[in-house]
């Protein structure tokens, strides 16, 4: 099984979403708050982090597989469609 990593924020509902996701595939991630407040994220070490790590991306969810930047729930929910779960997480 490949290392996830999910940066995110507890009021986001995509990241929840994402979070659903990937425990009914029965994928394990890692979850990273990304600590909001009114919508606005934070710049936490987390923050900054997620963002260099994904080449600047700032919304959340933010995945990433086995070190590199995956993408966001549309990523997931679109992998699914095409067949390519396995592929990508396993």
């Amino acid at each position: 099984m490949k290392q996830v990593e999910v940066y995110g924020s507890q009021l986001c509902p995509y990241c929840h979403k994402a979070k659903a996701f990937l425990k009914k595939h029965k994928i394990p991630f890692k979850w990273k708050e990304v600590a909001m407040v009114a919508g606005v994220k934070l710049p936490t070490s987390n923050f900054k982090e997620m963002k260099r790590r994904s080449s600047g991306q700032t919304t959340v969810p933010q995945i990433f597989v086995d070190g590199k930047h995956y993408g966001d729930e549309d990523t997931l929910f679109a992998d699914e469609r095409s067949g390519r779960l396995d592929t990508v997480f396993r």
